[in-house]
């Protein structure tokens, strides 16, 4: 619950926690949040693409019609707040014509098999999740398609919390930045779907800026009708 993490966050009830980028743009005007550490979840890069994917005989979003989106859990708003910016690019005008239910899946293959068996509509997932599943059944990839792809996107970050204060000056940095090579570490990251983790930079959330910005100029086309929006904390 967000209201229930903003006031913990406040109350200093974490000393450090891991924010969806999107989340994080909206709320660090408004609450003090220390970036330091992003997790990387593939082997080239922090950011990753969203795919729109839907059934090979798709032809174009408008084929669609009183469809089934489905959207892993974990990914927040993102997935349909850039999928309401994706529909105003096209001109394609109010989404809830194509798309009457959104619903949160427990992870990608549970998002992505209910469109390759025919029993959804459609799926918003990261591409890396989106890999595996071909690697792991090559039908997949020939029987479903990518009809739309973001920006490569920043997912989430950990930050320090504004009450919390290091025992030494930059240790959580330091930790954080080798916890893939530590036996307890690496247990924690594969639980947390990353490879490692990497030292924060700023721009890393330049395409989310740019879509929080067209965000606020277009109006919500597609109801987000899931039960998404969890902060994930440590």
């Amino acid at each position: 619950d967000n209201n229930e993490f903003l006031v913990n966050l406040t109350g200093g009830a974490y000393d450090f926690f891991l924010i969806f980028g999107y989340d994080y743009l909206r709320l660090k005007d408004t609450y003090q949040m220390r970036p330091i550490l992003v997790g990387q979840h593939d082997e080239e890069s922090v950011l990753e693409e969203l795919l729109l994917i839907t059934s090979s005989a798709v032809d174009t979003f408008t084929d669609l019609s009183e469809a089934t989106l489905l959207i892993p859990r974990g990914t927040g708003e993102l997935p349909i707040r850039w999928l309401n910016q994706w529909l105003a690019s096209q001109n394609l005008g109010n989404g809830d014509k194509y798309i009457q239910f959104t619903e949160t899946t427990d992870n990608v293959s549970k998002a992505v098999l209910p469109v390759f068996f025919g029993k959804a509509d459609a799926c918003v997932v990261p591409r890396s999740g989106y890999n595996v599943m071909k690697e792991l059944n090559p039908q997949i990839g020939q029987r479903t398609k990518i009809l739309a792809q973001s920006k490569p996107l920043l997912k989430s970050l950990l930050c320090l919390s504004p009450t919390y204060v290091e025992k030494e000056d930059g240790l959580v940095k330091r930790e954080g930045l080798r916890l893939n090579r530590l036996p307890h570490g690496e247990q924690l990251i594969t639980l947390l779907r990353m490879k490692k983790l990497v030292a924060w930079d700023p721009a890393f959330l330049q395409n989310l800026k740019e879509l929080l910005q067209s965000d606020s100029e277009q109006p919500t086309n597609i109801v987000d009708t899931t039960h998404g929006g969890e902060t994930d904390e440590l």
